[in-house]
């Protein structure tokens, strides 16, 4: 196989389909015990083309990309354009925040991320919801990072914005303790226990639909219409 003596495979910001022989093939390594790590494309890096297949891959272990893009609803120094979102409150298991606050020198369980147009993911058994967009973005508190671990000792990490661990970003926030730890994770190591409670129960709000109002206003609509007979009386 192509794939053998393979530790990692990284799939960056993929923009075409995976064809039926490459699904297979990451199956298979991941079969023999492989680890992957996936970013997928936002609405807001991908513009207008259709999404690729990665949920093909991805849903058969617990994990899918949605079509979106998180939003930061509140002002944050250094973060100039709204999809470059500051999350303080997004860590949603215990084990994560704890391994991140041991490789910090002051201690400090406060673990907050930078999550540059990035999308949201949805979540369920055997996948495990680590990371949210936290309660002062949109869509609120949805997944934005999963792992998954497989029987066959497989692992596999998502992350919903695939510029998190680039140059620009990964001396921001907290993302350079969070790379170290999954990196290490993803190659074999123990390097975080995950939280038995938080993986059952994650902090996660459903997922709210809202209106495209920009859409719907360019709509015909039908009016009801009702002749009024105007008074005759004049008011003097």
């Amino acid at each position: 196989d192509s794939f053998e003596g393979v530790d990692l495979m990284v799939f960056p910001n993929p923009d075409t389909d995976f064809t039926v022989s490459e699904c297979e093939a990451i199956e298979r390594y991941l079969a023999r015990g492989g680890a992957c790590l996936f970013f997928p494309q936002s609405k807001e890096t991908r513009g207008q083309s259709e999404p690729p297949n990665l949920n093909f891959v991805l849903e058969g272990h617990g994990i899918a990309c949605n079509d979106d893009t998180v939003l930061r609803t509140v002002y944050q120094r250094g973060y100039a354009h709204p999809t470059e979102a500051c999350i303080s409150d997004g860590v949603v298991n215990r084990g994560v925040s704890d391994a991140v606050a041991a490789k910090r020198s002051d201690g400090n369980g406060c673990v907050s991320f930078a999550y540059p147009r990035g999308c949201t993911l949805n979540v369920q058994q055997p996948g495990v919801a680590i990371l949210s967009s936290g309660y002062v973005s949109f869509p609120v508190n949805r997944p934005v990072g999963a792992i998954c671990e497989g029987p066959s000792g497989s692992r596999i990490c998502t992350l919903g914005s695939s510029e998190m661990f680039t140059d620009n970003w990964l001396d921001k926030e907290n993302n350079w303790d969070l790379c170290q730890i999954l990196i290490s994770w993803l190659l074999g190591n123990d390097s975080f226990k995950l939280n038995s409670i938080d993986s059952a129960e994650p902090d996660i709000s459903d997922y709210a639909h809202i209106p495209d109002t920009s859409c719907s206003a360019l709509q015909p609509k039908s009016v009801s219409y009702t002749h009024l007979t105007l008074p005759t009386k004049r008011i003097v």
